[in-house]
Protein backbone atom coordinates (compact mmCIF):
# COMPACT_ATOMS: atom_id res chain seq x y z
CA UNK A 1 0.00 0.00 0.00
CA UNK A 2 1.26 3.04 -1.21
CA UNK A 3 2.22 6.00 1.80
CA UNK A 4 -0.09 8.51 1.82
CA UNK A 5 1.57 12.38 0.75
CA UNK A 6 0.60 15.20 3.31
CA UNK A 7 0.34 18.54 1.72
CA UNK A 8 3.11 20.59 3.39
CA UNK A 9 1.73 24.39 3.28
CA UNK A 10 -1.21 22.98 5.94
CA UNK A 11 1.50 20.57 7.37
CA UNK A 12 3.27 23.64 8.37
CA UNK A 13 0.16 25.19 10.04
CA UNK A 14 -0.62 22.01 11.76
CA UNK A 15 -3.29 21.57 9.70
CA UNK A 16 -3.21 17.77 8.16
CA UNK A 17 -4.64 17.38 5.19
CA UNK A 18 -4.01 15.10 1.90
CA UNK A 19 -2.10 15.95 -1.03
CA UNK A 20 -3.81 16.09 -4.40
CA UNK A 21 -0.68 17.26 -6.33
CA UNK A 22 3.11 17.42 -6.50
CA UNK A 23 5.20 19.96 -7.29
CA UNK A 24 8.62 19.05 -8.56
CA UNK A 25 10.18 22.17 -8.34
CA UNK A 26 8.93 23.03 -4.77
CA UNK A 27 8.89 19.06 -4.10
CA UNK A 28 6.18 19.14 -1.76
CA UNK A 29 2.54 18.45 -1.94
CA UNK A 30 -0.57 20.53 -2.56
CA UNK A 31 -4.24 19.77 -1.54
CA UNK A 32 -6.78 21.34 -3.85
CA UNK A 33 -6.73 24.47 -2.07
CA UNK A 34 -3.05 25.11 -1.66
CA UNK A 35 -2.70 24.32 -5.16
CA UNK A 36 -4.98 26.96 -6.46
CA UNK A 37 -2.53 29.60 -4.45
CA UNK A 38 0.65 27.76 -5.58
CA UNK A 39 -0.10 28.13 -9.22
CA UNK A 40 -1.82 31.65 -9.02
CA UNK A 41 1.40 32.93 -7.05
CA UNK A 42 4.05 34.57 -9.66
CA UNK A 43 6.87 32.69 -8.08
CA UNK A 44 5.78 29.57 -8.27
CA UNK A 45 2.55 29.76 -11.37
CA UNK A 46 5.37 28.30 -13.89
CA UNK A 47 6.06 25.01 -11.55
CA UNK A 48 5.53 21.43 -12.47
CA UNK A 49 3.07 19.87 -11.30
CA UNK A 50 2.01 16.24 -11.00
CA UNK A 51 -0.96 14.27 -9.49
CA UNK A 52 -0.04 12.15 -6.37
CA UNK A 53 -0.35 8.94 -7.87
CA UNK A 54 2.21 9.92 -10.52
CA UNK A 55 4.32 10.79 -7.76
CA UNK A 56 4.00 7.91 -6.42
CA UNK A 57 5.81 5.63 -9.33
CA UNK A 58 8.55 8.04 -9.21
CA UNK A 59 9.43 8.83 -5.78
CA UNK A 60 11.58 6.02 -5.10
CA UNK A 61 14.13 7.44 -7.55
CA UNK A 62 16.70 8.66 -5.57
CA UNK A 63 16.91 12.14 -6.92
CA UNK A 64 17.99 14.73 -4.86
CA UNK A 65 17.74 18.57 -6.14
CA UNK A 66 19.17 19.90 -3.30
CA UNK A 67 23.28 20.47 -2.66
CA UNK A 68 24.52 17.94 0.30
CA UNK A 69 27.72 20.24 1.12
CA UNK A 70 25.71 23.57 1.15
CA UNK A 71 21.54 21.97 2.10
CA UNK A 72 20.46 24.77 -1.30
CA UNK A 73 18.86 24.00 -4.24
CA UNK A 74 20.99 23.72 -7.52
CA UNK A 75 21.05 26.57 -9.52
CA UNK A 76 23.54 26.10 -12.00
CA UNK A 77 25.38 23.62 -13.52
CA UNK A 78 29.54 22.64 -14.70
CA UNK A 79 29.87 21.32 -18.04
CA UNK A 80 33.11 20.49 -17.81
CA UNK A 81 32.87 18.96 -14.26
CA UNK A 82 29.44 17.09 -15.07
CA UNK A 83 27.93 18.63 -11.69
CA UNK A 84 25.12 20.47 -10.61
CA UNK A 85 26.11 23.70 -8.39
CA UNK A 86 24.44 25.23 -5.53
CA UNK A 87 24.90 29.23 -5.54
CA UNK A 88 27.66 27.94 -2.71
CA UNK A 89 29.42 26.22 -5.04
CA UNK A 90 29.98 28.45 -7.09
CA UNK A 91 33.57 30.02 -5.76
CA UNK A 92 35.12 26.29 -6.54
CA UNK A 93 33.85 26.76 -10.04
CA UNK A 94 35.22 29.68 -11.07
CA UNK A 95 37.75 29.17 -13.46
CA UNK A 96 35.41 26.60 -15.63
CA UNK A 97 34.06 27.88 -18.83
CA UNK A 98 30.78 26.44 -19.08
CA UNK A 99 29.03 27.48 -16.37
CA UNK A 100 25.03 27.43 -17.11
CA UNK A 101 21.68 27.63 -15.17
CA UNK A 102 20.15 24.13 -14.08
CA UNK A 103 17.27 24.66 -16.30
CA UNK A 104 19.39 25.25 -19.35
CA UNK A 105 21.17 22.02 -18.54
CA UNK A 106 18.43 20.09 -17.91
CA UNK A 107 16.29 21.39 -21.20
CA UNK A 108 15.08 18.45 -23.22
CA UNK A 109 16.63 16.26 -20.65
CA UNK A 110 14.06 13.06 -21.64
CA UNK A 111 15.32 13.75 -25.09
CA UNK A 112 18.99 13.28 -24.11
CA UNK A 113 21.46 11.55 -25.24
CA UNK A 114 22.27 10.34 -21.72
CA UNK A 115 18.93 9.29 -21.21
CA UNK A 116 18.61 7.62 -24.15
CA UNK A 117 22.16 5.71 -23.47
CA UNK A 118 20.53 4.27 -20.12
CA UNK A 119 17.67 2.99 -21.71
CA UNK A 120 20.31 1.23 -24.23
CA UNK A 121 22.25 0.02 -21.33
CA UNK A 122 18.89 -1.09 -19.24
CA UNK A 123 17.39 -3.05 -22.09
CA UNK A 124 21.27 -4.50 -23.07
CA UNK A 125 21.73 -5.50 -19.55
CA UNK A 126 18.08 -7.15 -20.01
CA UNK A 127 19.49 -9.15 -22.71
CA UNK A 128 22.43 -10.70 -21.51
CA UNK A 129 20.79 -11.42 -18.23
CA UNK A 130 18.17 -13.56 -19.94
CA UNK A 131 20.92 -15.30 -22.17
CA UNK A 132 22.61 -15.89 -18.98
CA UNK A 133 19.47 -17.20 -17.13
CA UNK A 134 18.40 -19.51 -20.55
CA UNK A 135 22.28 -20.76 -21.03
CA UNK A 136 22.04 -22.10 -17.08
CA UNK A 137 18.54 -23.73 -17.62
CA UNK A 138 19.49 -25.49 -20.61
CA UNK A 139 22.93 -26.85 -18.30
CA UNK A 140 20.68 -28.13 -15.99
CA UNK A 141 19.15 -30.24 -18.50
CA UNK A 142 22.35 -31.28 -19.44
CA UNK A 143 23.00 -32.50 -16.03
CA UNK A 144 20.25 -34.82 -15.88
CA UNK A 145 21.02 -36.27 -19.42
CA UNK A 146 24.33 -36.83 -18.42
CA UNK A 147 23.04 -38.53 -15.11
CA UNK A 148 20.41 -40.61 -17.10
CA UNK A 149 23.88 -41.94 -19.49
CA UNK A 150 25.74 -42.54 -16.55
CA UNK A 151 23.11 -44.71 -14.57
CA UNK A 152 22.45 -46.69 -18.20
CA UNK A 153 26.42 -47.27 -18.06
CA UNK A 154 26.26 -48.57 -14.75
CA UNK A 155 23.23 -51.21 -15.42
CA UNK A 156 24.78 -52.82 -17.92
CA UNK A 157 28.24 -53.10 -15.89
CA UNK A 158 26.00 -54.38 -12.86
CA UNK A 159 24.27 -57.73 -15.22
CA UNK A 160 27.84 -58.75 -15.50
CA UNK A 161 28.14 -59.32 -11.68
CA UNK A 162 26.76 -60.94 -9.21
CA UNK A 163 24.83 -59.83 -6.06
CA UNK A 164 27.89 -58.67 -4.44
CA UNK A 165 28.14 -55.90 -6.00
CA UNK A 166 24.44 -54.17 -5.30
CA UNK A 167 25.96 -52.57 -2.14
CA UNK A 168 29.05 -51.27 -4.37
CA UNK A 169 26.57 -49.87 -7.31
CA UNK A 170 24.69 -48.24 -4.19
CA UNK A 171 27.34 -46.36 -3.04
CA UNK A 172 28.46 -45.29 -6.47
CA UNK A 173 24.56 -43.97 -7.45
CA UNK A 174 24.88 -42.20 -3.95
CA UNK A 175 28.09 -40.50 -5.24
CA UNK A 176 26.31 -39.66 -8.30
CA UNK A 177 23.54 -38.17 -6.89
CA UNK A 178 25.17 -36.17 -4.29
CA UNK A 179 27.98 -34.82 -6.57
CA UNK A 180 24.81 -33.84 -9.49
CA UNK A 181 22.83 -32.17 -6.34
CA UNK A 182 26.08 -29.98 -5.44
CA UNK A 183 26.38 -29.42 -9.19
CA UNK A 184 22.17 -28.03 -9.68
CA UNK A 185 22.85 -26.32 -6.08
CA UNK A 186 25.99 -24.62 -7.37
CA UNK A 187 24.36 -23.47 -10.93
CA UNK A 188 20.71 -22.89 -8.75
CA UNK A 189 22.17 -20.03 -6.82
CA UNK A 190 23.68 -18.62 -10.55
CA UNK A 191 20.16 -18.61 -11.69
CA UNK A 192 18.65 -16.98 -7.69
CA UNK A 193 21.23 -13.83 -8.57
CA UNK A 194 20.62 -13.72 -12.32
CA UNK A 195 16.69 -13.41 -11.49
CA UNK A 196 17.54 -10.63 -8.32
CA UNK A 197 19.91 -8.78 -11.39
CA UNK A 198 16.85 -9.20 -13.48
CA UNK A 199 14.36 -7.74 -11.42
CA UNK A 200 16.52 -4.71 -10.27
CA UNK A 201 17.13 -3.91 -13.97
CA UNK A 202 13.67 -4.17 -14.76
CA UNK A 203 12.70 -1.71 -11.58
CA UNK A 204 15.27 0.60 -12.93
CA UNK A 205 13.25 0.43 -16.36
CA UNK A 206 10.05 1.30 -15.20
CA UNK A 207 11.41 4.12 -13.16
CA UNK A 208 13.47 5.52 -15.83
CA UNK A 209 10.03 4.87 -17.94
CA UNK A 210 7.90 6.22 -15.43
CA UNK A 211 10.16 9.30 -14.78
CA UNK A 212 10.54 9.53 -18.56
CA UNK A 213 6.62 10.19 -19.02
CA UNK A 214 6.14 12.11 -15.67
CA UNK A 215 8.93 13.83 -14.07
CA UNK A 216 10.18 17.41 -14.71
CA UNK A 217 13.55 18.30 -17.24
CA UNK A 218 15.82 18.46 -13.63
CA UNK A 219 14.26 15.45 -12.18
CA UNK A 220 15.00 13.18 -15.53
CA UNK A 221 18.12 15.43 -15.82
CA UNK A 222 18.95 14.49 -12.24
CA UNK A 223 17.95 11.09 -11.87
CA UNK A 224 19.01 10.07 -15.04
CA UNK A 225 22.64 10.09 -13.06
CA UNK A 226 22.01 8.66 -9.97
CA UNK A 227 20.16 5.83 -12.44
CA UNK A 228 23.02 5.68 -14.55
CA UNK A 229 25.07 4.64 -10.92
CA UNK A 230 23.20 2.10 -9.65
CA UNK A 231 22.81 0.33 -12.87
CA UNK A 232 26.45 0.36 -13.45
CA UNK A 233 27.00 -1.08 -9.86
CA UNK A 234 24.20 -3.78 -11.13
CA UNK A 235 25.95 -3.97 -14.05
CA UNK A 236 29.44 -5.01 -12.40
CA UNK A 237 27.29 -7.72 -9.86
CA UNK A 238 26.49 -9.52 -13.24
CA UNK A 239 30.01 -9.30 -14.38
CA UNK A 240 31.07 -10.47 -11.51
CA UNK A 241 27.93 -13.53 -10.73
CA UNK A 242 29.16 -14.20 -14.63
CA UNK A 243 33.12 -14.33 -14.36
CA UNK A 244 33.00 -16.08 -11.48
CA UNK A 245 30.41 -18.91 -12.70
CA UNK A 246 31.94 -22.59 -13.13
CA UNK A 247 31.07 -25.37 -15.83
CA UNK A 248 30.77 -28.18 -14.33
CA UNK A 249 30.59 -31.74 -16.29
CA UNK A 250 29.70 -34.91 -14.84
CA UNK A 251 31.32 -38.37 -15.82
CA UNK A 252 32.36 -41.69 -14.67
CA UNK A 253 35.11 -43.77 -14.97
CA UNK A 254 34.76 -47.43 -14.83
CA UNK A 255 37.18 -49.44 -12.71
CA UNK A 256 39.46 -52.05 -15.63
CA UNK A 257 40.02 -54.36 -12.82
CA UNK A 258 36.58 -54.90 -11.67
CA UNK A 259 35.76 -57.47 -14.71
CA UNK A 260 38.76 -59.66 -13.24
CA UNK A 261 39.43 -59.03 -9.93
CA UNK A 262 35.66 -59.02 -8.63
CA UNK A 263 36.88 -59.71 -4.78
CA UNK A 264 39.03 -57.48 -4.67
CA UNK A 265 37.26 -54.30 -6.11
CA UNK A 266 35.55 -51.85 -3.86
CA UNK A 267 33.96 -49.52 -6.36
CA UNK A 268 32.17 -49.88 -9.36
CA UNK A 269 33.35 -46.97 -11.03
CA UNK A 270 34.22 -43.01 -9.74
CA UNK A 271 31.98 -40.19 -10.30
CA UNK A 272 33.77 -36.90 -11.14
CA UNK A 273 32.90 -33.44 -12.21
CA UNK A 274 35.08 -31.25 -14.69
CA UNK A 275 35.20 -27.58 -13.90
CA UNK A 276 36.17 -24.95 -16.45
CA UNK A 277 35.50 -21.42 -16.99
CA UNK A 278 32.38 -20.17 -18.38
CA UNK A 279 32.54 -19.20 -22.00
CA UNK A 280 29.49 -16.45 -21.29
CA UNK A 281 30.40 -13.01 -22.11
CA UNK A 282 28.43 -9.70 -20.79
CA UNK A 283 28.16 -7.27 -23.95
CA UNK A 284 27.95 -4.21 -23.73
CA UNK A 285 25.77 -2.24 -25.63
CA UNK A 286 28.13 1.09 -26.23
CA UNK A 287 30.70 -1.25 -26.72
CA UNK A 288 28.72 -3.33 -29.17
CA UNK A 289 27.42 -0.13 -31.24
CA UNK A 290 31.04 1.32 -31.74
CA UNK A 291 32.11 -1.97 -33.02
CA UNK A 292 28.94 -1.71 -35.62
CA UNK A 293 29.70 2.04 -36.30
CA UNK A 294 33.50 1.11 -37.17
CA UNK A 295 32.70 -1.46 -39.54
CA UNK A 296 33.85 -0.66 -43.24
CA UNK A 297 31.82 -1.79 -46.19
CA UNK A 298 34.02 -4.43 -48.87
CA UNK A 299 32.79 -2.79 -51.93
CA UNK A 300 33.46 -0.92 -54.25
CA UNK A 301 34.01 2.60 -52.80
CA UNK A 302 35.21 4.57 -56.11
CA UNK A 303 33.13 7.53 -56.43
CA UNK A 304 33.29 10.84 -57.83
CA UNK A 305 33.54 14.25 -55.79
CA UNK A 306 33.15 17.19 -56.97
CA UNK A 307 34.27 20.60 -55.84
CA UNK A 308 32.71 23.77 -55.31
CA UNK A 309 34.58 27.10 -54.53
CA UNK A 310 32.81 28.80 -51.55
CA UNK A 311 35.13 31.55 -50.44
CA UNK A 312 37.68 33.23 -51.45
CA UNK A 313 40.53 34.85 -48.53
CA UNK A 314 42.85 37.75 -49.98
CA UNK A 315 45.93 37.71 -47.59
CA UNK A 316 47.54 41.28 -47.48
CA UNK A 317 51.47 41.46 -48.24
CA UNK A 318 53.35 42.56 -45.54
CA UNK A 319 57.01 44.02 -45.01
CA UNK A 320 57.75 40.32 -42.89
CA UNK A 321 57.29 37.45 -45.53
CA UNK A 322 54.50 35.32 -45.02
CA UNK A 323 53.86 31.11 -43.99
CA UNK A 324 50.74 30.18 -43.73
CA UNK A 325 50.75 27.10 -41.36
CA UNK A 326 47.12 26.31 -40.66
CA UNK A 327 43.75 27.30 -41.41
CA UNK A 328 40.18 26.10 -39.14
CA UNK A 329 36.54 26.34 -40.53
CA UNK A 330 34.06 27.61 -37.28
CA UNK A 331 30.88 26.27 -37.23
CA UNK A 332 29.83 29.87 -37.40
CA UNK A 333 31.30 30.13 -40.70
CA UNK A 334 34.70 32.27 -40.07
CA UNK A 335 38.03 30.85 -40.99
CA UNK A 336 41.35 31.37 -38.43
CA UNK A 337 44.90 31.52 -40.22
CA UNK A 338 48.32 30.59 -38.66
CA UNK A 339 51.18 32.35 -40.08
CA UNK A 340 54.41 30.59 -39.09
CA UNK A 341 56.01 33.59 -39.07
CA UNK A 342 54.09 35.75 -36.81
CA UNK A 343 54.19 34.29 -33.00
CA UNK A 344 51.27 34.80 -30.50
CA UNK A 345 49.01 35.52 -33.16
CA UNK A 346 46.31 34.01 -35.26
CA UNK A 347 44.01 36.09 -38.39
CA UNK A 348 40.51 35.63 -38.23
CA UNK A 349 38.21 36.43 -41.35
CA UNK A 350 34.60 36.77 -40.90
CA UNK A 351 31.91 35.98 -44.52
CA UNK A 352 32.60 39.33 -44.89
CA UNK A 353 36.68 39.21 -45.17
CA UNK A 354 36.80 41.44 -42.32
CA UNK A 355 40.08 40.90 -41.04
CA UNK A 356 40.83 40.58 -36.78
CA UNK A 357 43.89 39.80 -35.67
CA UNK A 358 43.63 37.46 -32.18
CA UNK A 359 46.86 37.57 -29.55
CA UNK A 360 47.93 35.06 -27.57
CA UNK A 361 50.68 34.35 -24.97
CA UNK A 362 51.43 31.22 -26.37
CA UNK A 363 52.74 30.19 -30.99
CA UNK A 364 50.01 28.91 -32.35
CA UNK A 365 51.38 27.48 -35.76
CA UNK A 366 48.73 24.86 -36.14
CA UNK A 367 44.92 24.74 -35.51
CA UNK A 368 42.43 22.36 -34.21
CA UNK A 369 38.87 22.31 -33.43
CA UNK A 370 38.06 20.60 -30.30
CA UNK A 371 34.79 19.15 -29.27
CA UNK A 372 33.73 19.82 -25.94
CA UNK A 373 30.79 17.60 -26.13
Amino acid sequence: MSTKILCGPCGYEDNIKNAKKWCTNCEEGFCEDCEKVHISTKMSRNHTLISVSDYQKIKDVAVSQTCIGHGKRYDLYCSMHDKPLCIDCVDQHKSCPQLVSIDKAAANAKQSTALADLEDTINGALKNVGKFIENQESIGIEFDEQESLIKKNIQKTREKLNQHLDVLEQKLIQNLSTKTFNCKSAYGKVIHHLNLADQKLRQLKEEMENMKQMASDIHVFLGTREIDKTLSDEIQSIKGIINSTKYFEIKMEIDSSITSLLDCVERLGKISVVERHSELEFKDVKLDQAQKQICVPTGNSHRVVYVKLQQRINIKRTAMKTCVSGCLILPNGYILIADFLKENQIIEYDEQNKVRPIHFLFWGAVLFNIDRS
